[in-house]
């Protein structure tokens, strides 16, 4: 895959074309991801990133925002995970991409769990929640009761100062 990626990117910048240049840098990030190169990986998203922010395709550099947060999340970087995907639930409210908003609604509450900030990721979690069954996301509305139900499981829930679903 990444030989063929990577031709076919050569090939992209050769005849100036951006989307396809953006794309393709993405898919090289998730390549570099699932081999376990993280510094590839973040840096072919961050040169996807910025293909898509020349091009203003705001819906590709949201998600790609979301992936580099992962690859932050990863490494244990997570204030520059949250970071990032707070930046893309930025751009998906803007766009109104309501389904990639759960998405990243979700990332941001697993990662505030990680940082300690239990009210906020179950504000963000049980956000993703109600988003996901609103939009009849039955894999995403199972991926976001998961992530809030693990947040339970930890937590003790009469302490917790926010109850974001029942």
């Amino acid at each position: 895959a990444l030989r063929h990626y990577e031709e076919a990117l050569s090939v992209a910048v050769e005849i100036d074309d951006l989307q396809g240049t953006a794309l393709l840098q993405a898919n090289l990030g998730n390549v570099h991801l699932t081999r376990g190169d993280l510094e590839r990986a973040l840096s072919s998203y961050e040169e996807a990133f910025s293909r898509f922010e020349e091009i203003g395709d705001y819906r590709g550099s949201s998600q790609i925002l979301v992936a580099i947060g992962n690859v932050h999340f990863i490494r244990g970087h997570f204030e520059e995970a949250a970071h990032h995907y707070r930046r893309s639930i930025e751009g998906r409210e803007k766009m109104g991409d309501r389904w990639g908003l759960g998405n990243s609604l979700d990332n941001l509450g697993v990662v505030e769990y990680y940082l300690g900030q239990w009210g906020a990721a179950l504000e963000h979690a049980g956000a993703a929640l109600r988003l996901r069954r609103e939009l009849g996301d039955r894999p995403g509305q199972a991926e976001s009761a998961l992530n809030l139900g693990n947040l339970f499981a930890v937590l003790d829930e009469q302490v917790l100062p926010v109850q974001p679903d029942q």
